[in-house]
């Protein structure tokens, strides 16, 4: 009898450490770190690094004359806003407009500053009507599009056309054989991005309260329109086609790094994390797409390869 009730006990701690092992190597949809499921839409920051090194690789800044900025002009692709005055603006969206979800739009924008270019957004806080098959209908709402000042603090939007400026400097490279870049086109590229609200942003929000985070970063990545995989058995042998200026969003403190890590947190794979999936469809597009799944990294990117330094 003892034996009998020895044996079961070994048994059940076997099941708990068994549980316990696959809870640490799931996410909280039950999804393998590295698989494609339908709640993988953030970023840990190895994939984060690397489609931030993408932007630097594939996008520049030149005069409007399309000859290069002079030294020392860069092009600064990130940009932090005050989490509270975000907080406050999405949390009225949420309580008070009723959709089947709620999102932000990330409007492109471009500005010139003290010898640099910085990217300049306008963020728009939305409804999303389901149309169904990852199609969302947008609805608009009257001021409540924002400017970000120089504190990060969301102001009404100035005169200044920011999409101008963009469209006039900013310049890409359409695919890994291009020897330069080329203007950025109205009506093909990409002029904004969505984000959903419901289990993605309030995820990423919620799960990194405990960091006590002062600001949203959106940070700018790219990525392309299509991969072309020469040779399945070659990891480095992709090629892409079409990039595109996308976002990524991220907690971070005024100053320093955002909060993204490579580790894998049980029932909160937000935490310390990117989010990264939006609307690729340009802004003539009745309705958005919005993926299900993350966009996924090419399987040869390299975020330590030569040339390209993360720094925010």
């Amino acid at each position: 009898m003892k034996k009998t009730v020895l044996w079961i006990l070994a048994a059940l701690a076997v099941a708990v450490l068994a549980f316990i092992i696959i809870a640490q190597w799931l996410d909280d949809s039950g999804c393998p770190p590295g698989e494609l499921c339908a709640d993988d839409n953030y970023v840990s920051l190895p994939d984060y690094n690397c489609l931030a090194c993408d932007f630097k690789n594939y996008f520049i800044a030149k005069e409007a004359n399309g000859t290069d900025c002079a030294p020392p002009c860069s092009l600064k692709g990130d940009i932090r806003v005050d989490l509270p005055s975000f907080q406050a603006a999405l949390d009225y969206l949420v309580q008070n407009y009723s959709y089947d979800d709620h999102g932000i739009v990330i409007h492109h924008g471009l500005r010139r500053e003290q010898g640099h270019f910085q990217y300049r957004p306008e963020i728009e806080f939305v409804g999303l009507k389901d149309k169904g098959n990852d199609e969302w209908e947008i609805m608009t709402l009257p001021n409540y599009r924002y400017s970000i000042d120089p504190d990060g603090k969301l102001v009404t939007p100035d005169p200044v056309d920011d999409w101008a400026a963009y469209k006039t400097h900013m310049h890409r490279k359409l695919n890994t054989t291009d020897n330069d870049h080329t203007p950025v086109v109205e009506g093909a590229d990409v002029r904004f991005y969505l984000f959903r609200h419901n289990n993605r942003l309030e995820k990423l929000l919620n799960q990194n309260k405990t960091y006590a985070p002062t600001h949203l970063m959106i940070s700018s990545i790219a990525e392309p329109t299509r991969h072309i995989e020469n040779d399945p058995a070659k990891e480095d042998d992709d090629e892409m086609e079409g990039m595109r200026h996308h976002i990524a969003l991220a907690l971070c403190m005024e100053k320093g790094a955002p909060l993204i890590d490579g580790r894998n947190y049980p029932n909160q794979n937000y935490r310390m994390k990117a989010l990264d999936v939006g609307s690729p469809c340009p802004y003539r597009c009745a309705v958005a797409e919005l993926p299900a799944h993350g966009i996924p990294v090419r399987k040869n990117c390299n975020p330590t390869a030569p040339g390209c330094t993360i720094s925010h």
